[in-house]
């Protein structure tokens, strides 16, 4: 368990100290999720998936018709227009926003084009709303300055244990089904050891290091989790669906009926490959009947001769119910409930509601709520560590950062539909 206190004295020696603790790592390893402190050095994402959340994650979201559509809804949404550098000016007492010229900033538009700022900060918010947790390197210069910042996908990096609430390197690797480390050689591993950014020393960063983007989510110090967390078991249950009417559909009979075979068949052959025959119709009439192109079912059952009715096959006529209501209800239910752990209205999710889509007005003020709600936390840790660059490299404090939004308005406002505000 990592744990660390702080304590100092208020007034002379004999007055109370107070106290802070950090979680440790295992604080809810009772259920599974609590992260796991490894003895070679990281820390595990998650207990119950053995180190491989990221990777569930993915898999899930990706089994899923909508989430993967959402996720990137969100993205365009907190990344709008992209970056862009504006000052705050007081004007008759108001506080005014005013955008600036990148071109009159050439050290600030050499390093967003070294590290094509832009696509970087589209892979970062994927990154947190996929996992909760993003990484960035910064790329020093003769340890004074930073050159550049470099993206890391999060699925491939491990925190390091905190100690002092500081986690000084992180891991990174590409395949953590097998991690490899050889701390003495790092080359022949497949894990390789990158320093954390220390805040408060930056200058100890050098030559790179990591920065860890994320959110706070109580109990969970190392990986706190996406805000849709909560519905993964919904989105399961929803990815389960469509295989269960795909099984229906591939193996299912394109004659739907009961099959009686008589017995009689059968005596054309010896005793001893008589069971084999039947395994051999079986066999050819799934070649028949069965696939995606002869959808149904059949049953096939051996009768014997029944008094004076004729020994003969028979096929009856079955009913075949694939669409079933109970499993429609169900998809719809996960869909409603995926979307509201979003934060996303269905209509902006393009996910009917009552067997519509919302109307324009509606939809537009559904993306202005979203706007005004949803995006600012993530873009405030997605501005993180340019303000920390800022810092280090002395750029001008008039200059801060900001994402540039399209406004939808109406028509009778505006001819065109939208227009850009600074967020």
């Amino acid at each position: 368990m990592s744990e660390f206190y702080e304590a100092f004295t208020i007034g002379n020696k004999n007055e109370a100290a107070i106290v802070t603790f950090d979680v440790g790592a295992d604080r809810l390893q009772t259920d599974g999720m609590g992260a796991k402190e490894n003895a070679r050095g990281w820390v595990e994402w998650y207990k119950k998936d053995a180190n491989l959340t990221p990777d569930n994650i993915i898999r899930t979201l990706f089994s899923n018709n909508i989430n993967s559509g959402i996720l990137q809804t969100r993205r365009d949404f907190t990344m709008g227009n992209g970056l862009t550098l504006y000052r705050h000016e007081i004007v008759d007492g108001k506080k005014e926003t005013v955008l600036l010229d990148l071109n009159l900033y050439p050290e600030i538009k050499e390093f967003f084009a070294v590290s094509d700022i832009n696509s970087l900060l589209r892979k970062a918010t994927l990154d947190l709303l996929y996992f909760g947790n993003a990484f960035v390197e910064f790329i020093y210069n003769r340890g004074k300055t930073i050159d550049s910042i470099h993206h890391h996908d999060a699925s491939t990096v491990r925190s390091g244990i905190m100690k002092n609430g500081f986690v000084d390197k992180f891991f990174v690797c590409d395949e953590w089904t097998k991690p490899v480390l050889n701390e003495q050689n790092l080359s022949e591993g497949n894990v390789f050891i990158i320093s954390g950014y220390n805040k408060k020393y930056p200058e100890k960063s050098f030559p790179k290091a990591i920065m860890h983007l994320k959110g706070y989510t109580p109990g969970f110090p190392y990986y706190p989790m996406p805000d849709w967390y909560g519905a993964i078991n919904w989105i399961r249950l929803a990815n389960e669906i469509p295989l269960w009417h795909l099984s229906g559909i591939q193996n299912g009979y394109n004659i739907r009926w009961h099959i009686e075979v008589p017995m009689s068949y059968f005596e054309q052959f010896p005793k001893e490959k008589r069971e084999d025959a039947k395994a051999k119709l079986r066999k050819e009439m799934n070649e028949w009947l069965a696939g995606s192109e002869n959808v149904g079912k059949a049953f096939v059952s051996y009768v014997k001769q029944n008094g004076l009715e004729a020994d003969k096959w028979k096929i009856s006529p079955l009913e075949a119910k694939l669409n079933d209501e109970a499993f429609t209800i169900l998809f719809e239910q996960s869909n409603m409930a995926m979307t509201s752990a979003h934060g996303l209205h269905p209509t902006l999710a393009a996910v009917e509601t009552q067997g519509k889509l919302s109307s324009g007005s509606e939809m537009r003020n559904a993306y202005l709520v979203y706007m005004a709600l949803k995006t600012k936390n993530t873009r405030a840790i997605l501005l993180e560590p340019l303000y920390e660059i800022k810092k280090i490299n002395n750029w001008p404090d008039e200059v801060q950062f900001g994402f540039e939004d399209i406004e939808i308005t109406k028509l009778d406002t505006n001819p065109n539909g939208s227009q850009t505000v600074m967020s």
